[in-house]
């Protein structure tokens, strides 16, 4: 018998306890079969597998390899972003962020465009996730 948890062998030795062949009970995991279903494990159980058959450590080894990041999340930070404005030449625009759409702060001073494809780079943060452009006085 062998106990493996997260892809690694933590107990190896002879299962000496018989395999109480002819004891048709329901198949119980963390608690103790029979007439007293009272003793309960202390703790949590998750992921179990049961096989026909005893795997060998490379299929075991696979096995986990293919399923340890399925309840894994992968987290995007974007730090910059390039905003295409399309404007008036010669008008006067400002940019504003806001990080809850109710409440907009001015980033950097009023500028006026050139061209109507006006770029800008700009650094996204925790109070800069909204952008918007508006006219300036």
């Amino acid at each position: 018998m062998a106990i493996w948890v997260n892809g690694k062998k933590v107990k190896e030795g002879p299962f000496t306890q018989g395999a109480n062949v002819g004891f048709h009970a329901p198949f119980n995991l963390g608690r103790r079969p029979g007439v007293f279903n009272d003793w309960f494990i202390a703790g949590g159980i998750d992921e179990v597998r049961v096989y026909n058959r005893a795997l060998d450590p490379a299929e075991i080894t696979t096995v986990y390899a293919l399923e340890a990041g399925k309840n894994q999340a992968v987290e995007i930070a974007v730090e910059t972003v390039r905003l295409t404005m399309h404007l008036i030449p010669g008008n006067s625009y400002i940019l504003q962020s806001s990080s809850d759409l109710l409440r907009w702060v001015d980033f950097g001073v009023a500028f006026v465009p050139d061209v109507a494809a006006h770029e800008v780079s700009v650094t996204v943060g925790e109070n800069a996730k909204f952008w918007r452009v508006v006219e300036s006085p």
